[in-house]
C-alpha cells in the first residue's frame, strides 16, 4: 500500500509541474510571433530622433558586394536613396521557392519606390550560377536577381539558414527582418515601414 502512495504523489508532482510549465510558457510566449519582423531601429519617446532632429538608435546595414545577372559587380551601398529589401535565397530551398511568387508580385507593385536586391547564395556546390539562373528562367521572375559567389553578403548578414530576409531604410540602415520564409502579408508589413 504504501508503495502505491508513493507512486501516486510522484504522478500527482509530474501532473502539477506540467501545468505549471504550460502556465509559464503560455505567459512568456504569448508575444512571440514567428511570422512576425524583428524591428532593429529602436524607437524612443522622440520617434527616433535626437534632439537636433537626427536619427539615432539606428544600425547602419552591412555592405557587401554581390553580383549582377551580366557579372558585374554591385554593392549595397551603391543603392542608397531609396529603400531596399535584401532577401537571400537558393534553388534548393523549398521555403525560398514557396515564398518566390509573393516577392516577383511586390516588385511588380514596389519595384519603381523599392530596391530589391534577391541575392542567391550562390555557393557552387549545392546552387551554382546555372542551377540559380536557370531557375529564374523557367518560372520567368522579372525582379533583380544578384548572385553571391563569394558570400560576402551572406557572411555579413549571418545568412545561415534560407530564407531570410532584411529591410533597409534609404539611409542605408537596418529597419527590420524576418529570419525563415515571411508570409505575404508580412512582406507587405516591411514594405509598409520602408514607404512610410
Amino acid at each position: 500500500m504504501k508503495e502505491w502512495i508513493k507512486w501516486l504523489i510522484i504522478a500527482l508532482l509530474l501532473v502539477g509541474l506540467v501545468v505549471c510549465a504550460t502556465i509559464i510558457y503560455n505567459h512568456f510566449s504569448k508575444d512571440y510571433n514567428p511570422n512576425q519582423l524583428v524591428i532593429d531601429t529602436p524607437s524612443d519617446s522622440n520617434g527616433g530622433k535626437d534632439d537636433n532632429g537626427e536619427a539615432n538608435n539606428v544600425k547602419p546595414a552591412p555592405d557587401f558586394t554581390v553580383l549582377d545577372k551580366d557579372g558585374n559587380e554591385v554593392t549595397l551601398g551603391s543603392l542608397k536613396g531609396k529603400p531596399v529589401i535584401v532577401n537571400f535565397w537558393a534553388t534548393w530551398c523549398p521555403y525560398c521557392v514557396q515564398e518566390m511568387p509573393d516577392f516577383e508580385e511586390a516588385y511588380k507593385s514596389y519595384g519603381e519606390d523599392i530596391h530589391f536586391m534577391m541575392i542567391n547564395v550562390t555557393d557552387g556546390y549545392q546552387e551554382t550560377l546555372e542551377s540559380a539562373k536557370s531557375y529564374i528562367s523557367e518560372y520567368k521572375y522579372s525582379f533583380p536577381v544578384y548572385y553571391d559567389t563569394k558570400l560576402s553578403a551572406s557572411l555579413a548578414y549571418g545568412a545561415y539558414s534560407l530564407p531570410c530576409t532584411f529591410f533597409i531604410d534609404a539611409d542605408g540602415n537596418l529597419d527590420s527582418h524576418i529570419l525563415g520564409m515571411i508570409p505575404k502579408e508580412t512582406l507587405q508589413a516591411g514594405i509598409d515601414r520602408l514607404l512610410k
